[in-house]
């Protein structure tokens, strides 16, 4: 997790200018008023990987700006020319660099041009003052005696100032954390900082990651490894955010676009991006093929409960709380990494979290334990899942042993539930597979049962199954779930309508036309069941049971397999000649062309 800090309620107060109209770069406009701008010139910085170790490392601060200094370099950010962009990562953002890459911004700006400066790292208050003074911590910078060698936001604002006072339009994105212990966690420290760093400056723009004493989150479910901000930041600046169709963002879309997202994904953990500035503020013009292409891929993205990181974040919080706190935040972590997640009594993760949360002292880490414990407790059965849908042929043989995990997962889930609450943007796909998998559990178990129980059994699992499509009504294993079951209670028709949906639902995915397959050759209609087993193979190349079952199809030995019993059956000679069951007036040319297709179906089950 990306330990943002509120340095962004210092930036806040401090910065001028940001979008008008221009022909390069991120190309606002104020909707009331275009003016006409000349060249954009920008200087973009991000760091993950602090020189001094006394400075935790960030884990994604550096793709950050390298994504947003791609996007102002593309047609969708306005090809900006190189030459104009100044990109310091990591070593390269030494305190001597960003300060010349400031001036340089200062001096070749002429009135009418356009300065952005995006900050992505690490930022701190220090203490011994009483202005409380803010700093951006550069690659170089010392832990702590920030004055010795930290870029000081008075001297940003001096900069930026005489920008505005250039009529230089400035844009300024502030993705800033911090690390340590922060001054500012007492109010009036920021307060007072805040107060006196704050002016205001015409036409003044400013998108922020977070509010005052919020923290902003960064995790691989973000673009591979993106924070939150910046991810859906470039996603509503490339046209996600143009609600009205006028192939432009303002700043009221973009503004809209953020709260929509970033909070939901980062629940239970607070952070609430926001802006300041004209609404009406024009701050990207669409590129259409780009937008084109990110509404293409966004078509599979959802949104995942996922860790995130935490790097620095926990550190903070723990620095002012008392050794018995520490000692309890400990054993919660061991027990995570442990797998104790509800058990033993009174030493598990979520009984060590319930103690915790009734102490005042250690609120700030509640949402951190919380969002922790729900994604340890919905992680295997996720994984389950995930190999569930690609046909994993271990997870295959877990669910067939019925082994002791699934009894834990709608427990698991349950739980994770109760953490997160109705409202959470999660809470309706944990529920689904809570009752998905209560329901596969039971169907597991009566398997092994005599017909009348198991049949009894499964009409239990299908109400069980009916909850989890209320959650999630296009879930494919709960739909493929629902075609077997119905496939058991011989309702045949019911099972092809729940298998034909899950395989709208995951077209790609090849169990439920295996499923379809069978049901079909049972059925009498063979056509469709060689149909149905062409298009499994042909999703599932590594799956030997369709090659098998297959073969079989084709060779028609349905009567064989009625009829004689597995133990009893040892193998069948094939003949180029041989009579089809039911088939007796197929010419020698399809049976030969039948018998070439068993053959071959049968050698690669081998």
């Amino acid at each position: 997790m990306k330990a943002w800090l509120t340095l962004c309620f210092l930036l806040m107060s401090l910065l001028p200018p940001l979008f008008a109209q221009q022909n390069r770069g991120v190309t606002p406009v104020s909707a009331t008023a275009p003016v006409e701008t000349g060249t954009t010139r920008a200087v973009v910085i991000g760091i993950s990987d602090y020189e001094n170790k006394a400075i935790p490392d960030l884990k994604y601060a550096d793709k950050d700006a390298e994504a947003f200094a791609a996007w102002l370099l593309s047609p969708a950010g306005g090809s900006l020319p190189p030459e104009n962009l100044i990109l310091l990562l990591n070593e390269k953002a030494t305190i001597g660099r960003m300060a010349d890459a400031l001036i340089w911004l200062l001096e070749s700006s002429q009135p009418g041009d356009q300065a952005i400066i995006y900050f992505s790292g690490h930022g701190d208050v220090e203490t011994y003052s009483r202005f409380n003074q803010g700093y951006l911590l550069t690659y170089d910078s010392p832990p702590k005696v920030y004055l010795a060698g930290a870029f000081n936001i008075r001297d940003l604002q001096v900069i930026i100032s005489t920008l505005s006072d250039k009529n230089v339009q400035v844009v300024m994105i502030s993705d800033a954390c911090r690390a340590g212990k922060l001054a500012g966690n007492e109010v009036n420290g920021t307060q007072a900082t805040a107060q006196n760093l704050s002016q205001q400056f015409a036409n003044e723009v400013k998108i922020l990651s977070c509010q005052p004493n919020e923290f902003s989150l960064e995790g691989e479910q973000w673009g591979g490894g993106r924070g939150a901000f910046s991810y859906h930041l470039l996603d509503g600046l490339q046209g996600l955010a143009d609600k009205n169709g006028d192939a432009g963002v303002n700043l009221f879309e973009i503004r809209r676009y953020l709260e929509d997202h970033v909070p939901a994904e980062t629940a239970p953990h607070s952070q609430m991006p926001f802006t300041v500035g004209d609404r009406n503020t024009r701050i990207a013009t669409v590129d259409p093929p780009t937008l084109a292409r990110l509404r293409e891929q966004k078509t599979t993205y959802q949104p995942q409960l996922a860790k995130i990181e935490n790097k620095g974040m926990e550190e903070l919080l723990l620095a002012d709380a008392d050794s018995s706190i520490q000692e309890m935040y400990a054993a919660f972590e061991v027990a995570l990494e442990q797998r104790q997640l509800l058990e033993p009594a009174g030493t598990s993760a979520y009984d060590l979290y319930q103690k915790l949360a009734q102490k005042e002292e250690s609120k700030g880490l509640h949402n951190i334990m919380r969002r922790r414990l729900s994604v340890a407790l919905q992680d295997d059965a996720q994984q389950a899942v995930n190999a569930y849908l690609v046909t994993n042929p271990t997870e295959l043989q877990r669910r067939y042993n019925n082994e002791q995990d699934y009894s834990l997962y709608p427990r698991y889930l349950a739980k994770a539930c109760e953490l997160l609450g109705p409202q959470h943007f999660y809470y309706n796909n944990l529920m689904a597979k809570r009752y998905y998998f209560e329901g596969l559990g039971l169907r597991l178990e009566g398997e092994n049962q005599k017909w009348q129980v198991r049949d009894s059994i499964s009409r239990v699992a299908i109400g069980i199954q009916q909850k989890a499509l209320e959650y999630e009504p296009q879930a494919p294993f709960v739909l493929n779930e629902l075609g077997v079951l119905h496939t058991v209670l011989k309702m045949d028709d019911e099972a092809f309508r729940y298998l034909e949906r899950a395989i709208e639902a995951a077209p790609n995915w090849g169990l439920p036309y295996v499923n379809y397959c069978v049901g079909s050759y049972y059925t009498g209609d063979k056509e469709k069941a060689q149909e149905m087993g062409e298009q499994a193979i042909e999703r599932m190349p590594d799956y030997p049971q369709m090659y098998n079952f297959l073969g079989w199809i084709y060779a028609d030995f349905y009567y064989y397999r009625k009829n004689i019993s597995n133990w009893r059956r040892q193998g069948i000679e094939l003949k180029e000649d041989f009579i089809y069951n039911g088939d007796a007036m197929s010419s020698i040319e399809q049976k030969k062309e039948r018998y070439k297709r068993t053959i071959e179906l049968l050698e690669q089950a081998v």
